[in-house]
């Protein structure tokens, strides 16, 4: 892997600006419009010369908390776009920020010197759209921050963690009133060696260790979850289609089987919800049943094996080709979908 390719595409890939294909604040439409107003009005209102900084700060802020993985993209990639649910971004571009966990609220590094980043961006919007709709925002961003130079696995993995945490703000913020449905995305340049070198070579060890797991990863006990693909997260719901519960419900097989761009943040042993993919005509997910999950396998095709699936009464000619035509069908408009297998007990 040529780390310096990948931090120069990263580079590049932060300053083309995502938010360029989508609808922008025109000089105009902030002398017609308010704050407030644009965001309602679904224009996007961006930060990007030294100084600036969100008109609803009266100072700015010192401190990023942020969480380790997230850290640790910023040090291996050298430039992350991070997404938070809420207007509340007083970061001003250019200054020089001190990344804090967000967790624990402590300096990553407390003894040799803290992670620092610097600001090179803010925006903030309020997206309308809700649901299945939101694909078109996605999609518009996938093709922004593609590089038709270079799809490596190191890519794919950073451009779907900005994308399913730019995701999951949106519906905690269109969830949460206090955050009016407004998302704000700051773009951080890592500050050369502020990272301790014992820092550094963990984030990248670590960094590496979830690229990998984005070809293939599991769960091997209790308590465990699909750490390279979700982090920190953990999820109480699963999000999945009608055809996929029918699988669950059926009797024919204990490893239920999805092939999808999200993320099973589930932990191995917990029960959880199974909900629909898409929201109902009033802009609920409709509520197929619970299961128990048990082990948790996320990759791509080629690394399935037969001994994976607990069958019952399918054959496991029947799942395998099951299974690759699912793959095969969902991969043509969205390559990076994977493939889940995750064995389970229903909840009555």
């Amino acid at each position: 892997m040529k780390r310096r390719v990948l931090q120069g595409l990263w580079t590049l890939m932060i300053s083309s600006a995502m938010w360029g294909g989508l609808s922008g604040c025109a000089p105009t439409d902030e002398n017609i419009y308010n704050f407030n107003e644009r965001l309602e009005k679904n224009i996007p209102i961006v930060y990007d010369k030294p100084g600036e900084m969100a008109e609803n700060c009266r100072s700015a802020w010192s401190e990023a908390r942020i969480d380790k993985e997230w850290m640790e993209n910023l040090v291996f990639f050298k430039s992350i776009a991070h997404t938070t649910a809420g207007a509340n971004n007083c970061y001003q571009v250019g200054s020089e920020v001190t990344l804090v966990n967000k967790d624990r609220k402590t300096n990553f590094a407390p003894y040799e010197g803290p992670v620092r980043a610097r600001i090179l961006k803010v925006v903030l919007l309020k997206p309308k759209e809700r649901g299945d709709k939101l694909d078109e925002i996605f999609n518009s961003l996938k093709e922004k921050l593609y590089s038709n130079e270079s799809r490596s696995e190191a890519r794919n993995y950073i451009l779907n963690e900005t994308l399913n945490l730019f995701k999951s703000e949106i519906q905690f913020s269109q969830k949460n009133e206090s955050k009016g449905g407004v998302i704000s995305q700051t773009y951080f340049q890592y500050v050369r060696d502020s990272a301790s070198p014992a820092v550094s070579k963990s984030a990248t060890n670590n960094v590496v260790a979830r690229i990998k797991g984005n070809t293939f990863e599991q769960t091997q006990s209790e308590g465990d979850t699909l750490k390279a693909s979700c982090g920190t997260r953990v999820f109480e719901d699963y999000r999945t289609s009608k055809e996929v519960w029918d699988l669950i419900v059926s009797g024919k097989t204990n490893t239920a089987w999805d092939v999808h761009t999200g993320l099973l943040c589930a932990k191995q042993g917990s029960v959880i919800n199974v909900v629909s993919r898409k929201k109902d005509a009033n802009g609920n997910y409709e509520s197929f049943g619970k299961i128990k999950i048990g082990q948790m396998r996320r990759m791509k095709i080629e690394a399935l094996r037969s001994d994976f699936l607990k069958l019952n009464s399918y054959t496991v000619s029947e799942a395998m080709d099951e299974i690759e035509s699912l793959y095969k069908k969902e991969t043509q408009n969205h390559p990076d979908a994977r493939l889940f297998l995750f064995d389970f007990e229903v909840v009555k």
